[in-house]
């Protein structure tokens, strides 16, 4: 509560952009009635991180889920700032017809230039 408080204060008075994306932690993969637009689900138990689960950006709403595993190939790192905001390392590129391909660091959605968003620079 205190942070989606400091986050919206922080936005208004403009010294962060606003997060296209805010983390959440969950034991387990959400459903995707469960996964609201705009939320980044961090699937971890007591000791790891497992997934990070969220709606694709780029507008098709597909769910993505990125494995955090380091026994599991491609894999991502994710964490979230004092804020909640996500940033995810490495990119995410979709292989589906919606083809996007970006960066989330601090929430923020930043596009690759062959995303097919090359007009956008992140999304606020």
């Amino acid at each position: 509560m205190l942070k989606t408080w400091l986050r919206t204060a922080f936005v208004a008075l403009g010294w962060i952009k606003r997060p296209a994306f805010v983390g959440e932690v969950m034991p387990r993969h959400p459903s995707s009635q469960e996964l609201a637009e705009g939320v980044l689900v961090l699937v971890k138990d007591a000791k790891h991180d497992k997934w990070a689960c969220f709606r694709c950006p780029g507008g098709c709403g597909q769910k993505v889920q990125l494995s955090l595993s380091a026994q599991r190939s491609p894999r991502w790192k994710v964490k979230l700032d004092y804020l909640d905001r996500p940033i995810v390392s490495p990119s995410v590129h979709m292989t589906n017809s919606c083809g996007c391909h970006f960066w989330i660091h601090n929430g923020v959605v930043s596009w690759c230039p062959d995303s097919g968003h090359q007009d956008m620079k992140s999304i606020r």
